[in-house]
């Protein structure tokens, strides 16, 4: 009934403690990507870090829940389950967006002005963020 797609992604922290987002499709999101073949999600999440975003020098942390969304795709209902890691670069590098991927921005943000992008986050995105507040808070 389903296509099912496997994607990976991260919640990236730089040296200056900001996250890494992008905004894709009028979204503010994480980067991620499709799982290739044969990869793991941990070196799916790294490679598509690095393809999205031009950051590299990635330490791979604690993997975080999963997300799933459902949509349809060449008229095929589709669910894609994507792992979410947390990572950290030592780097503070200006991130280079993936333009080819439809990635207009990507950036670096405070943990203070995550709430202000809620808006134009999908759910499953700000639920990732929103956790690591409430961390943060306790």
């Amino acid at each position: 009934m389903f296509k099912y797609i496997k994607a990976a992604g991260g919640l990236v922290k730089n040296s200056k403690g900001e996250y890494l987002l992008i905004f894709r499709n009028k979204k503010w999101d994480l980067p991620k990507g499709k799982m290739e073949k044969g990869e793991t999600p941990e070196e799916t999440a790294v490679r598509e870090v690095e393809e999205e975003c031009g950051i590299n020098e990635l330490i791979l942390g604690h993997r975080l829940r999963s997300s799933y969304h459902i949509y349809e795709l060449k008229g095929k209902m589709t669910i894609k389950r994507s792992f979410w890691f947390e990572m950290n670069t030592p780097s503070d590098k200006i991130p280079e967006p993936q333009y080819e991927e439809g990635i207009e921005k990507a950036v670096w943000i405070k943990t203070s002005e995550f709430e202000g992008l809620k808006d134009e986050m999908f759910p499953s995105v700000w639920d990732i963020l929103k956790k690591l507040l409430d961390r943060k808070k306790s």
